[in-house]
C-alpha cells in the first residue's frame, strides 16, 4: 500500500508531503494516521486486529516514511554509544589520577618509583593504587542485608517495568491514546474487537475513560478545544461503553 498525505502552505500549493510505501497490508489490518501537521507524522499499523499496532511509519517534512522501531532502535544505539564513551572517559580520568597519584609518597610527598616498596625518604610503605578499579577492588565486601535489599528493589523495578510496558501497549491503552489523538473511528474498531468482553481490558479501560473524561474537561475549561470538540470526545468515549 501506497499512501501520500500532503499540506497546503498560505497559496494554496502543497510544499510538504509525506510519503508512505510500501506499508505492507492484510485482510485484518488497522490502520492509524495522526494528519496535523507536525515535525514527524505517522501512520500506525495493526496487522492482526488484537488491539496492538505492531508497527509504525514516520514520515518528516517532504520524505518518505521510515520504520519507526528502526529510528527508535537508533537512536538508543546512539544513546548507548555516548554513556558507553562518557563511561569510559571517567574511567580514563580515574586512571590517570591515580597514575598521578601512586607516584608520590602518601606521606612526606616525595617522588617514589613502581619499583620501590617504602619511601627512600622518609621510609613510610609506598601506596600501591590500581590504575583501574571497576567498584571490585579496594572496596569492602557488601554486608548480606545490603546485598539483599539491593535484589528486592532491583527486581520490583524490573517487575514494574514490564508491567508498565504490558500495560502501555495494551488494546485498552491504545484505544485510549486513538482517542486523545481524536481518532474516533479507529478507537471504536480497536474496542469491539479487542477490548470489549475481555474483562481485565474493560477493568483497565473504565480507568483510563475516567482520566480522559478528565483531560476533555480540563482542555474545554482552558480554551484549547471548543465545546463542539468537547462534546465530540464525550459522545465517542461514551459511544465505546455502551
Amino acid at each position: 500500500m501506497d499512501v501520500s498525505l500532503g499540506y497546503p502552505d498560505a497559496e494554496g500549493d502543497y510544499s510538504d508531503t509525506r510519503y508512505f510505501e510500501n506499508v505492507p497490508v492484510t485482510d485484518t489490518s488497522y490502520f492509524s494516521m495522526n494528519t496535523r501537521k507536525e515535525q514527524w507524522v505517522e501512520l500506525k499499523q495493526d496487522g492482526d486486529g488484537d488491539g496492538v499496532f505492531e508497527k509504525s511509519y514516520s514520515a518528516k517534512f517532504n520524505s518518505s516514511a521510515v520504520d519507526s522501531g528502526e529510528r527508535t532502535r537508533n537512536m538508543l544505539l546512539i544513546v548507548l554509544a555516548v554513556l558507553l564513551a562518557v563511561w569510559l572517559g571517567l574511567h580514563i580520568f580515574n586512571a590517570c589520577r591515580r597514575y598521578r597519584r601512586s607516584r608520590f609518597c602518601s606521606q612526606c610527598g616525595a617522588e617514589v618509583k613502581s619499583s620501590q616498596n617504602f619511601c627512600a625518604k622518609c621510609g613510610a610503605p609506598v601506596q600501591k593504587i590500581p590504575l583501574v578499579d571497576f567498584g571490585i577492588i579496594g572496596y569492602p565486601k557488601e554486608k548480606k542485608g545490603f546485598k539483599i535489599t539491593k535484589i528486592v528493589f532491583t527486581c520490583i523495578f524490573g517487575l514494574t517495568a514490564v508491567a508498565g510496558i504490558l500495560l502501555y501497549r495494551s488494546p485498552a491503552c491504545t484505544v485510549y491514546r486513538q482517542l486523545m489523538d481524536s481518532q474516533y473511528q479507529s478507537a471504536e474498531r480497536i474496542y469491539e474487537n479487542a477490548v470489549r468482553d475481555t474483562l481485565v481490558n474493560e477493568k483497565y479501560f473504565d480507568i483510563l475513560s475516567d482520566v480522559y473524561l478528565m483531560r476533555v474537561e480540563q482542555a474545554e475549561e482552558q480554551g484549547t478545544i471548543s465545546e463542539a470538540e468537547a462534546q465530540e470526545a464525550y459522545d465517542a468515549a461514551a459511544g465505546l461503553t455502551d
